[in-house]
């Protein structure tokens, strides 16, 4: 039977578990140097696990990385302190240092294990002094920045369609990627989360898929078999040419006026290169140049790919309010609009995230849960909106020229709408509009939005002004 020892933190004892990933002898040096410094950790299955802090020792990031994403998938660890002892870098392992809250070097010496076991109990002291919240994932990843007072960083996976993925995220809301995107951006257009950008990409404007290398096509033919030659040019009779359309024999031949060529830089010379195709034989200056989408193969001109950006998140000081009281209606500390303005410019006058973010875009249609959560804890007086229901007026066609025109219709609502406002499918041919006010900017009226759609768009629509309850139960029908 082992001795349970407990190690202090500001004269409170704490406990920790431990859990051993193996790797011949090595994980049973480091666990045993973890144990002399920090004392025998607890074991048993009736452990509160919510704020006990975890070291994890290993030495491979991929089982490192799945045992992290265990944890912090079950909502009673996800926020758990959660170290990893063993890999010498979490560049090593970009999800690892996403995942875990501090990686211990393999054989760190015993002043930075104590540091490392400071660190967690710090970290798990905050935690204890959270409410228990309502099982929500969203609200518990707000909590979990929060705490841990970094940003969202997203990690490079060449796997994912976007070449970035939030594993944290991912896990507490349980869902994929594109749709993490879409509530993350949707809390920070409410100026709950601000953000700043990690990179830019091109996507596929159909897939929005990374993997669109680019192809060199001959441009008469459009094959793939181009090659690049030296270009001869003869000073007398002006002809131009890739090299081997210069007869050869023991010097070249001008293949229009026949004159041997001889000297270089007195008959001829080698101004450039053309690009010269295998397979039809026509030969150009440049060549043509696609972007081929290895996901849905197809072409396209540079021109017309997606520029998007990817982007880190951080918690805003209403969203610390809102983690803090564990609900998203936090009685008198309710949201207000100069509230969500306190974050950096990034929170509301970036371009919108899809599944990156498109340059071009307008307001979306909204992620219909955090649009739920948001209308639910924003009332009036303390965060006044306006809240409508647009129906398209469709005129009398088939199946498939109504669906196109209530498209449009979507589309033109979404171009008319501003930085801060949202809007939801909630039927065939209807959307709910939630529209955030300020003193200094009020909604405008139903009418001013229908007659400014049918003037500038030419899209016919029937608005009017709804209540929460009613907005809330459209958004349950539509699901």
């Amino acid at each position: 039977m082992s001795v349970r020892r407990n190690f202090q933190f500001d004269g409170m004892p704490t406990s920790y578990e431990l859990i051993e990933l193996g790797g011949l002898e090595r994980g049973t040096d480091e666990s045993a140097a973890v144990k002399a410094t920090l004392g025998e950790p607890v074991q048993g299955a009736l452990i509160d696990r919510s704020t006990l802090p975890l070291i994890i020792v290993g030495y491979d990031p991929r089982r490192l990385t799945e045992v992290l994403l265990e944890q912090r998938t079950e909502p009673e660890t996800s926020l758990r302190p959660i170290a990893v002892a063993g890999i010498q870098s979490a560049s090593d392992a970009p999800a690892v240092d996403q995942l875990a809250d501090l990686v211990i070097a393999p054989h760190a010496p015993a002043n930075q294990l104590n540091a490392a076991r400071e660190a967690l109990l710090e970290l798990s002291l905050k935690l204890r002094e959270l409410p228990v919240g309502e099982d929500d994932g969203a609200l518990r990843l707000l909590q979990y920045l929060d705490t841990r007072g970094r940003p969202l960083q997203p990690v490079l996976d060449p796997a994912s369609r976007m070449a970035y993925r939030y594993p944290v995220a991912e896990r507490m809301l349980d869902t994929s990627v594109a749709h993490v995107l879409e509530l993350l951006t949707d809390m920070s257009r409410y100026g709950l989360l601000s953000r700043g950008v990690v990179d830019r990409l091109y996507v596929c404007p159909d897939c929005n898929s990374y993997r669109i290398p680019v192809k060199e096509l001959c441009p008469e033919c459009h094959g793939p078999d181009v090659a690049m030659e030296v270009s001869i040019h003869h000073f007398r009779c002006g002809y131009v040419a890739p090299e081997s359309a210069f007869r050869r024999t023991e010097r070249p031949i001008c293949p229009k006026c026949h004159d041997p060529l001889r000297h270089v830089g007195v008959e001829y010379n080698r101004p450039g290169q053309f690009v010269v195709c295998g397979g039809c034989g026509y030969w150009a200056t440049e060549p043509e140049l696609r972007a081929w989408c290895v996901d849905c193969n197809r072409l396209y001109a540079p021109e017309n790919l997606r520029v998007v950006r990817v982007h880190r998140f951080a918690p805003t000081a209403s969203a610390r309010r809102v983690a803090r009281a564990g609900t998203w209606h936090p009685g008198r500390e309710r949201l207000s609009p100069r509230d969500a303005r306190r974050g950096p410019a990034t929170a509301g006058d970036e371009p919108i995230d899809v599944e990156a973010v498109d340059e071009d875009g307008g307001p979306p249609t909204q992620n219909r849960e955090m649009l739920r959560k948001l209308i639910e804890m924003a009332r009036p007086p303390e965060w006044p909106m306006t809240l409508y229901l647009a129906r398209v007026r469709v005129p009398g066609t088939a199946s498939d020229d109504r669906h196109l025109w209530i498209r449009k219709a979507e589309q033109a609502l979404s171009r008319a709408l501003g930085r801060r406002d949202m809007m939801t499918r909630v039927g065939p041919d209807s959307f709910l509009l939630v529209m955030p006010e300020s003193e200094q900017k009020k909604a405008p009226s139903a009418r001013d939005i229908e007659r400014w759609m049918r003037k500038r768009l030419g899209v016919a629509l029937e608005i009017g002004r709804i209540e929460a309850d009613r907005a809330l139960q459209l958004l349950d029908r539509a699901g």
